[in-house]
């Protein structure tokens, strides 16, 4: 059996026994792979982080006023590697759309003076 995580005290480890040294508190056993209660904990977590994610990106598209493929676009459009710009066909293909969809958020970014061709 493996353990980990002693709070308080210390653990002198003998071959394959565990002793504990006096005042230490007993170690817990680390859960096997595969374990249900493991899967629900990174389960939770996952989701948790992914709510966070979404929540942030919720506010920040409102307070910007724009949507979320816009805020896709610009995102493309400020990564180091466009700082030159970026061809239409080149945009469309990292974003993986259609050329006709790109084209209406692109025209609505220029009116809105957010991206410039």
């Amino acid at each position: 059996m493996l353990y980990w995580a002693i709070e308080g005290g210390s653990v002198e480890i003998h071959g394959q026994g565990i002793m504990r040294k006096q005042g230490a508190q007993r170690p817990r056993p680390v859960p096997a792979a595969g374990d249900p209660t493991i899967d629900r904990l990174n389960n939770r977590i996952f989701f948790r982080l992914f709510q966070i994610g979404n929540t942030l990106q919720r506010q920040t598209v409102k307070a910007l006023g724009i949507t979320t493929v816009q805020w896709a676009v610009l995102g493309a459009l400020s990564r180091p590697e466009a700082a030159a710009g970026m061809t239409f066909g080149d945009l469309a293909d990292y974003l993986v759309v259609s050329r006709q969809n790109l084209d209406g958020v692109l025209q609505r970014l220029e009116r809105e003076h957010q991206t410039g061709r």
